[in-house]
């Protein structure tokens, strides 16, 4: 069936796909590369209609067919490409997406790092969080900013305050790690390129004018006090994120329950929501003797009420505009294409922003919607022994869940097969709670006795809902991290999806597709990889080997004097480990026990499994470390203390060797009692003849901190703590981790160098990294890498050589030498 609306809307969402590549490249090889593809098609077309005959003559009868089912698939879907209107259509995508770039590029660089007096009118309404309150301030100059006021919450800030602040100029942070959120991103896709951060400002007026002030902001509140005094505490934050789509009253442990079960869509208003509201209020007007015409007008506004209520983000876009397509269609006695509105959908909220493409809110909206509306029918064949409508609820949650995994896991890494479970159960639980929760609302607004019956019915539903989700979720029962696969594995996925759920034959083609997608999967190859986090002002470096041990070098942290409730540990290093789809570290290493180094083991302990630990001095009296060795103790995780000369064969081709500490004649190394300071797979061997162990009485922490070297036939990686003159006896080192933060006390290197990991925190009290280390870096033609200015530092050994990624690709060029 051609639906022209359905394939002008994937042209022009393409076309703003491209866009970035455009700007990048000033539009001259997207314009050929146009062309070309264009070409390509046009020969791929006439091609095809011989493809099947061609390959006949080499190949076995089931390749045969599978080629002949493809060469079918090809001719059709090109025929549909080649059409003019849709290349017109991808070329408006396009610059309508560079325009609006373009009206929307950031104006105020000049003024970054300053400080300025910004007035402006608050734009939307703010929300309370962590102890400060956050909105967006349109600014007379028709820049918008990002807000946040550390006040009490007393002090309420409204919608349409006209405020005068006075802070530095910032901009978003963008993800300065693996699995960070990147706020820049975030609010650049809303038109907003800088932030003030402040706890003062000056009220000038007030200016609410507008629908949007005056009358959907004033319904929202109104109806969420309601919600307040019906559903105490938790309950009341679920239910206003279910039926109004406000999520900033929820805790966050209860969010990361609700995520983890992989049912936290629930709490975004989507189509489902509206169908639960439209539906019972459809039946309640007929049981009333409304006219059709009656009835399907006032739903449609109701449908609009409820959309200018919720706020209209991208789900709810996409939800309203269905339902009203909808609606009009049965207004005039028409079929609808369920698919078309989809796209009309999509058009919509495209044509009011083009950044929404990039939106993971609407890409997950969009695609399960997609799965929805295409895939229930062909699954229920693998259910056709159940009852009907049991089938029915089978086959949705199933299309849901296999739309949804793979997007899921690009913004939030934890998975557990018993999402399908809570999916199932809950899809009968929301369709009573929901419809019951908006009568308790409606009643409570006539007066609270009036929604008593409801309310302890929907709260009786909320704690069956809420309880489970909770317990399981922290319980994490068989949750696991995945990493994210690749952008174009997932295109080939999705792509996968949409041609089983066209084609009625051709399982042959299908087989031959799922193969090519499950393969890359088995044979993705891992080589070395050490990534260096940017934890501000502290250390961590992960080690991930070609067989899949992970060692895991410090663990950031904020030392206790400076009083920062700010966990490293829980908000880097754990979602960084997560985003490589890591459960388990085979091995913590902990260099020595300044805070900076070990204050995120806590939230490490917490999140994984360890296999073992290697301390410096377990005899450390710094009391956070010893409090850190008591929960190490508690897990019955062994304690070992590596020192000098020891070393530890990893992996074929991949070994460890300790520099530091070294061996005293009261502390022989580790191993002597038969224990390795390694996973139980690797071996390990004691001091060598040429180790030069010298001697050490452990009472400098920073002299004596874990130093070791791992090496590959091509590479060499030097670990150094904060050891400022490590002993470590190499001609060449590839890649240094620079001592103590690059303090002027640390030793140049007596050793050949190619790249310098200087891990420092921007602006840091100690003026880290020193001029002269810096200095003596670049007199050895090293390249230096910096946490500060280039984020997390991935770097990949390979037998080609060094391939070297950072977080921060603005500043991805080093100070020296060459990558």
């Amino acid at each position: 069936m051609w639906r022209p609306l359905l394939m002008l809307g994937l042209a022009f969402a393409a076309g703003i796909g491209c866009a970035p590549v455009l700007e990048k490249h000033r539009g001259i090889w997207l314009l050929a590369g146009l062309l070309a593809l264009m070409l390509a098609l046009l020969l791929a077309g006439s091609l095809s209609k011989s493809l099947g005959r061609t390959l006949g003559k080499f190949v076995p009868r089931f390749m045969r067919r599978a080629a002949r089912d493809t060469a079918h698939v090809l001719h059709v879907r090109i025929a549909w490409l080649t059409k003019p209107i849709l290349v017109l259509a991808f070329a408006a995508g396009l610059f309508y997406a560079a325009s609006y770039q373009w009206g929307h590029r950031p104006m105020l660089e000049a003024y970054v790092g300053q400080d300025v007096t910004v007035q402006g009118k608050v734009a939307e309404e703010p929300v309370w969080k962590n102890g400060a309150w956050r909105f967006r301030l349109d600014s007379t100059g028709g820049e918008s900013l990002v807000v946040k006021v550390k006040q009490s919450r007393d002090r309420t800030i409204r919608y349409g305050d006209l405020l005068k602040i006075s802070a530095m100029l910032e901009q978003p942070s963008p993800a300065r790690n693996p699995g960070a959120f990147d706020a820049k991103s975030y609010y650049a896709r809303q038109g907003i390129h800088y932030a003030l951060n402040t706890d003062t400002y000056r009220l000038l007026g007030h200016d609410d004018r507008g629908v949007q002030g005056r009358f959907f902001i004033p319904i929202r509140q109104q109806l969420l006090q309601v919600v307040n005094e019906q559903f105490p505490g938790v309950g009341g934050a679920v239910v206003a994120g279910l039926v109004l789509g406000i999520t900033s009253e929820i805790d966050e442990a209860t969010m990361d329950s609700f995520r983890v079960m992989g049912v936290v869509h629930i709490l975004a208003v989507s189509g489902a929501n509206v169908a639960m509201i439209l539906l019972p209020f459809l039946a309640l007007l007929k049981r009333l003797k409304t006219s059709d015409r009656n009835r399907y007008l006032l739903g449609i506004l109701l449908v609009l009420l409820y959309g200018g209520i919720t706020g209209g983000g991208p789900s709810v876009v996409r939800a309203c505009t269905m339902a009203i397509v909808w609606l009009a269609a049965r207004l005039v006695s028409r079929e609808t294409d369920l698919l078309t509105s989809w796209a009309l959908a999509g058009w919509i909220a495209l044509l009011i922003n083009p950044q929404t493409l990039y939106d993971p809110g609407f890409q997950l909206t969009m695609i399960l919607t997609m799965g929805l509306l295409l895939l229930p029918d062909r699954l229920r064949f693998l259910f056709k022994k159940l009852p009907g409508r049991l089938s029915t609820l089978l086959a949705v949650t199933l299309a849901a869940e296999l739309m949804s995994i793979p997007l899921v896991l690009t913004f939030s890494p934890a998975f557990t097969p018993l999402s399908l479970l809570a999916n199932l159960l809950i899809v009968p639980l929301l369709t009573l709670l929901v419809p019951l929760a908006v009568l308790t609302i409606l009643l409570g607004l006539l007066h609270p006795l009036a929604a008593f019956l409801p309310a302890c019915v929907a709260r009786l539903l909320l704690d069956v809902l809420i309880q489970p989700l909770q317990y399981s979720g922290q319980a994490r029962w068989l949750v696991r991290n995945y990493q994210a696969p690749p952008i174009l594995w997932q295109f080939g996925y999705y792509a996968w999806w949409w041609l089983f759920s066209q084609r009625k034959n051709g399982l042959a083609v299908l087989a031959v597709l799922a193969v090519c997608l499950v393969i890359p999967l088995l044979l993705r190859d891992q080589p070395l990889r050490v990534t260096f986090l940017d934890v501000g002002q502290g250390d961590s470096a992960l080690i991930q080997t070609p067989q899949g041990q992970v060692w895991l070098v410090d663990t950031g942290g904020i030392p206790g004097f400076i009083k920062s409730d700010y966990d490293v540990g829980q908000r880097v290093v754990v979602p960084a480990l997560a985003s490589y789809g890591i459960d388990h570290i085979d091995v913590l290493l902990l260099t020595h026990a300044d805070e900076d180094h070990i204050r995120g083991a806590s939230a490490v302990l917490n999140s994984f499994t360890v296999g073992q630990v290697l301390v410096s001095n377990a005899r450390d009296p710094s009391p956070f470390f010893q409090e850190i060795l008591q929960a190490i103790n508690k897990k019955q995780i062994p304690i070992l203390e590596p020192r000098a000369g020891q070393t530890v064969m990893l992996e074929e081709n991949l070994k460890i060797r300790f520099w530091n500490p070294a061996t005293t004649s009261r502390h022989e190394p580790s191993t002597a009692s038969g224990t390795s300071p390694i996973p139980s797979h690797s071996s390990s061997t004691g001091s060598s003849p040429d180790s030069s162990p010298g001697t050490s009485d452990l009472t400098d922490t920073n002299a004596n901190s874990l130093v070791f070297s791992l090496h590959t036939p091509s590479h060499t990686f030097l670990f150094t703590g904060d050891a400022e003159q490590p002993t470590a006896q190499l001609q060449h080192v590839d890649v240094l981790k620079v001592p103590h933060h690059g303090s002027k006390n640390a030793a140049a290197p007596t050793f050949t160098l190619d790249h310098a990991i200087l891990s420092v925190g921007a602006t840091n009290r100690y003026g880290h990294p020193a001029p002269s280390t810096v200095r003596d870096l670049l007199l050895q033609n090293a390249a230096i890498w910096r946490t500060d200015q280039h984020g997390a530092v991935e770097i990949t050994s390979t037998r080609q050589g060094l391939r070297i990624k950072t977080w921060l690709p603005a500043h991805a060029t080093p100070q020296g030498g060459d990558v």
